[in-house]
């Protein structure tokens, strides 16, 4: 017996949400040059998209719950709070990466990107989440 594949991908942002149990915000931001480059859902519970600007990777998920999805272990020597629209974010970067992760309204939500974005471009996308 197969064990069925969790990562689905769709075509469109739409056509993920619609396969979720909750109405799931999406980043109306992301930095200059990146575009969608994947969209799925995992295990049909968290949503995913990866954006790309031709080297670089952003990942945004979103997520029922509080804990962090993220999937990033990475150990993170500069990490702080920053409070963006009255939601707390926890903000880690690395000399290669970054992220942040953060809850609202009963969903966790989680930015990556595989190189270093500048808090304030990660506390655009959190603010643009709607």
């Amino acid at each position: 017996m197969q064990i069925p594949n969790p990562l689905v991908e769709y075509k469109t942002v739409d056509e993920a949400k619609n396969t979720l149990s909750f109405d799931a915000p999406v980043p109306t931001f992301v930095p200059d040059g990146y575009k969608i480059d994947y969209v799925g859902t995992i295990a049909g519970e968290t949503l995913q998209i990866f954006y790309k600007n031709g080297k670089n990777e952003i990942v945004f998920r979103a997520a029922k719950g509080s804990d962090d999805i993220s999937g990033d272990y990475n150990v993170y020597k500069n990490t702080k709070t920053v409070s963006v629209n009255g939601t707390d974010a926890k903000y880690r970067e690395n000399v290669e990466t970054s992220g942040a992760v953060w809850t609202k309204d009963g969903l966790t939500f989680s930015v990556y990107a595989d190189t270093v974005i500048s808090e304030k471009d990660a506390s655009d996308i959190i603010a643009s989440v709607k």
